[in-house]
């Protein structure tokens, strides 16, 4: 008897809690909860607040490195289509490199970690870039079609390098 009577305080407490809640709005990193209901909550990617921070790393990057000429974000998020989840991907364009492009990742990766958000970073030369260009290659098309300045380090960007600069 006292074993059922615990089980329907529980119950009946858990049944409070999970009560339709008012909308909320609660950062976990750069995801907030937009709704909660007694069944389902929704979430959802707070762009703003995930741009301004990847800026500020551009930012710093540049001022590091002189050598760069402009960072850009493609993909989902340079879109609008990003959801919770979603990386950021993101292109370093810079004058000249003796590391191999590969060595790069990480050390430029690592300019972007800790947002609390995946990042793909890719670093060419402009040298590499105007040969890209040239092939046609996909990452040069989605940069001139959808790529979203984070920062500049000079005015000459290369000819029709991004398309918007929200």
């Amino acid at each position: 008897m006292a074993c059922r009577q615990e089980r329907q305080r529980i119950f009946l407490h858990a049944k409070k809690r999970s009560a339709r809640l008012p909308m909320q709005k609660r950062s976990l990193s750069f995801v907030v909860e937009r709704y909660r209901g007694s069944q389902v909550r929704v979430f959802a990617l707070d762009r703003d607040a995930l741009l301004h921070a990847l800026r500020k790393r551009a930012r710093e990057l540049i001022e590091n490195n002189p050598d760069i000429v402009a960072v850009w974000l493609v993909g989902s998020l340079a879109r609008d289509e990003a959801k919770p989840g979603s990386d950021a991907d993101i292109v370093v364009l810079m004058r000249s490199s003796n590391v191999p492009f590969l060595q790069r990742i990480p050390e430029f990766s690592r300019c972007f970690s800790g947002l609390g958000v995946a990042c793909e970073v890719c670093a060419y030369t402009l040298q590499e870039w105007e040969r890209l260009r040239a092939d046609g290659a996909r990452v040069v098309r989605a940069l001139e079609r959808e790529g979203v300045v984070l920062a500049s380090g000079e005015s000459e960007l290369p000819d029709r390098t991004c398309a918007t600069t929200t």
